[in-house]
């Protein structure tokens, strides 16, 4: 298993701000985020308590999945990624979890990412509702889950 996902803060300070990062075990990994377990990363320990909003998985390779997250962290920096970053209007210090979903599900439809058998495995009902109603449509063999 290699996933990318994305966290967001419930901490009232920090109301809209999120954190996209990679794991093997997502149930694992959000409790280092939010202190329960050591190596949480630095960056989100402002953010706490954070969710886990959605993970994508279904990358043949920790490689992928790794580039994959530099992409979502850095869209306006990557090359694959740029010009749907600009289209949509997002900048590499954007950090909102709604531009951040707008991005992911832009960049399904890229190379090479549009060709692998991903899965978008959603953990908040309410962020899947709101990409249903807002983002473009995951490439059809794309598998959208929840729960």
């Amino acid at each position: 298993f290699f996933g990318c996902y994305l966290l967001a803060s419930l901490n009232p300070a920090m109301k809209g701000r999120s954190y996209v990062g990679f794991t093997v075990n997502p149930p694992r990994r959000i409790r280092q985020h939010n202190g329960a377990l050591s190596a949480g990363a630095k960056k989100t320990r402002k953010l706490r308590p954070c969710e886990m909003l959605v993970v994508v998985h279904g990358f043949l390779s920790d490689v992928q999945a790794l580039q994959f997250e530099w992409a979502w962290q850095n869209p306006r920096t990557s090359a694959k990624v740029r010009a749907t970053a600009t289209r949509l209007k997002i900048s590499d210090r954007s950090s909102s979890p709604a531009n951040k979903i707008k991005l992911l599900m832009g960049m399904l439809h890229l190379s090479p990412w549009r060709h692998l058998p991903l899965t978008v495995h959603w953990l908040s009902p309410e962020h899947r509702a709101m990409a249903e109603k807002t983002c473009e449509r995951p490439p059809g063999h794309v598998k959208m889950e929840s729960g």
